[in-house]
């Protein structure tokens, strides 16, 4: 316990760095739209937001974030919690769609 307390001294722009880069090395995850750190008292929180394939199943992107979330833990010790946010990438589904489902969204975590 004591171990983790020391750390917090790690500047949050760093962490982010680290769990950027983290969720990054999943398969399937091609980019990261937004990763935040914050301290609540002596607990670090992470808050990631991956871009996965707009064909992906809600079933798939509840595995890729799980694994993702246990990854994040491993990789970067001095975190607490990791929330993972999912949106789906729909570069080429709003030109084949017309737009339909822009800004879909879901929290996998």
């Amino acid at each position: 316990r004591q171990e983790r307390d020391t750390c917090l001294a790690a500047l949050p722009s760093t962490l982010e760095k680290r769990v950027t880069s983290r969720a990054l090395r999943h398969p399937r995850v091609r980019g990261v739209a937004h990763c935040v750190v914050r301290y609540d008292n002596t607990k670090v929180l992470a808050k990631v937001d991956v871009i996965l394939p707009d064909a992906m199943t809600l079933r798939a992107a509840h595995g890729v974030a799980g694994a993702l979330r246990r990854s994040i833990l491993r990789g970067v010790p001095e975190l607490h919690e990791v929330d993972v946010d999912c949106e789906l990438d729909e570069r080429r589904a709003r030109t084949s769609r017309r737009g339909v489902g822009r800004g879909r969204h879901t929290s996998c975590m």
